[in-house]
C-alpha cells in the first residue's frame, strides 16, 4: 500500500482585533483559535517563540554536555503525580500552588511542580539495587499556579 500524500501546508491567519487565529490548509479554515486574552499563558507557564527555543535548546544541550562529561545521567519522571507525593514533601500550603485534578480513576493528581519529590520516588523504587552515589540529572517542565518572577523564568 503506498504511504498517504504529506499534507498540505497550513497558513495561519491572525486578525488581533478579535482575538482570532484561522489555520487554512487549501484555501479552507482547518482550525479556529479564539483567545479571550491572546497575550497571556496560564500563570506558572510561558510561551516559547522559535527564537527562545533555540536559546533554550542551546543551553539545555550545553547542560547535558557537561553534566555526562563528569559522569551524570540523565533522568525524567512523568509529568503527572500523585499529589500526595507533592503534599507530603511540602505540605498542605502547597496544594494552592498545584495544577491538580481528579483523573478518571477518582485519584488527585497534580502536574509536578518541582523535580524532587519525584527524584526521590524513583531513588525508593529501585531500592538497594540501585549503586551510590547515583549521578543523575534532568532538564524537566515544572508547573506551579504562581506568578512568575525573575529567577524562575
Amino acid at each position: 500500500m503506498p504511504a498517504p500524500p504529506p499534507p498540505a501546508p497550513c497558513a495561519v491567519v491572525s486578525d488581533p482585533g478579535l482575538n482570532t487565529t484561522l489555520l487554512r490548509r487549501r484555501g479552507m479554515v482547518v482550525m479556529r483559535i479564539e483567545l479571550s486574552q491572546p497575550d497571556d499563558a496560564q500563570p506558572g507557564t510561558r510561551d516559547f517563540y522559535p527564537e527562545d527555543m533555540r536559546l533554550r535548546n542551546w543551553l539545555f544541550g550545553e547542560f547535558a554536555a557537561v553534566s555526562a562529561a563528569f559522569g551524570f545521567e540523565q533522568f525524567d519522571a512523568p509529568v503527572l503525580e500523585s499529589e500526595e507525593l507533592f503534599v507530603r514533601k511540602a505540605g498542605e500550603e502547597i496544594t494552592d500552588q498545584l495544577y491538580n485534578f481528579e483523573d478518571k480513576g477518582q485519584r488527585r493528581v497534580a502536574l509536578r511542580p518541582e523535580l524532587t519529590p519525584s527524584l526521590a520516588r524513583l531513588v525508593l523504587q529501585k531500592g538497594k539495587t540501585l549503586s551510590l552515589p547515583a549521578k543523575w540529572f534532568a532538564i524537566g517542565q515544572c508547573w506551579r499556579y504562581e506568578r512568575m518572577t525573575r529567577g524562575r523564568r
